[in-house]
């Protein structure tokens, strides 16, 4: 009997140090005003900051996100080193293997010339803090320095992105891109002598299973946002991101065994109806159930 109450205290004691409660962790990025830009389309935004708030609530109301475990950066706050910060210093000493990590960006996306030869069209993506430069790349965060700092997080990582690092700019009233409106800064002083002519666009996460990535536009398109009042030109008219604004929705709509696959095919038929010419896209592990842990 001795042995038996032994074996169940050791048994126990195993499963409160081996199976724990999976905890989701989320840093939430959302840029209007751009500092070294104006406020016209390709310079300052109007409706990033809305969009990080959305995904946030969306979030918390739906998925089981805490507010303690919510990191949100909007504006000003939102510089590239806080960025760094809520990535490698935030989220990674936080996020134990078995929980999931979430880090949503809103805001513009830009390309710069690439540095170290991986990039067959000469380009690396960036995404675009609120301090980048119109004339250098040095706050620019590239795809390979973003990889960088979501490998310190020991566990799945979910990215959601909505930029874009092409496309071309609307003409439709009230809508606007969310490219940068500059060249690719020269590097050194000069650009490469050999300009590239287009722009294949990779993942900014990786592919791996380890990394999910949803994007708001394929790589020859541009991400929109315009006004999400019914009433266009209404005192109150709030703006945001065509692509957040229907993946908010789905995530609502969502039942708890949708998959990241299933939602977005929710998005990409509003989006197709609503004639914008923007395809969101899906890098890694579609199937799996949305905010799963890791294995599942």
């Amino acid at each position: 009997m001795l042995s038996r109450a032994i074996l169940g205290f050791a048994l126990a004691g195993l499963s409160v140090t081996q199976v724990r409660a999976r905890t989701t962790y989320a840093v939430f990025v959302g840029i209007n005003d751009y500092i070294e830009f104006t406020d016209e389309p390709g310079g300052d935004l109007l409706g990033a900051e809305h969009d990080a708030r959305a995904m946030r609530e969306v979030l918390l109301d739906r998925w089981g996100l805490e507010p303690s475990n919510a990191l949100t950066l909007l504006g000003r706050e939102a510089t590239k080193n806080a960025i760094h910060e809520a990535i490698v210093g935030w989220l990674a000493p936080r996020a134990q293997p078995g929980d999931l990590t979430i880090f949503y960006f809103a805001g513009h996306g830009s390309q710069v010339y690439d540095l170290d030869g991986d990039e067959p069209d000469g380009l690396d993506e960036t995404l675009a803090p609120v301090d980048v430069l119109p004339l250098s790349s040095v706050n620019d965060i590239r795809d390979d320095e973003f990889r960088a700092w979501l490998s310190a997080i020991r566990t799945d990582v979910v990215v959601i992105l909505d930029s874009c690092h092409s496309g071309t700019a609307t003409r439709a009233s009230g809508v606007r891109t969310r490219t940068l409106d500059r060249a690719p800064p020269p590097e050194g002083g000069r650009a490469p002598t050999t300009l590239p002519q287009r722009s294949d666009r990779q993942a900014m996460a990786d592919s791996t299973v380890r990394v999910l990535e949803l994007a708001g536009a394929a790589p020859h398109e541009a991400a929109l946002e315009g006004p999400l009042d019914d009433a266009p030109g209404a005192a109150s008219e709030e703006h945001g991101g065509m692509f957040t604004r229907y993946l908010v929705g789905a995530l609502r709509r969502a039942a708890p065994s949708a998959t990241y696959e299933d939602v977005l095919r929710d998005v990409a038929e509003r989006l197709e109806y609503e004639e914008l010419g923007q395809s969101p896209q899906i890098t890694g592990e579609g199937a799996k159930a949305l905010f799963a842990p890791p294995g599942r």
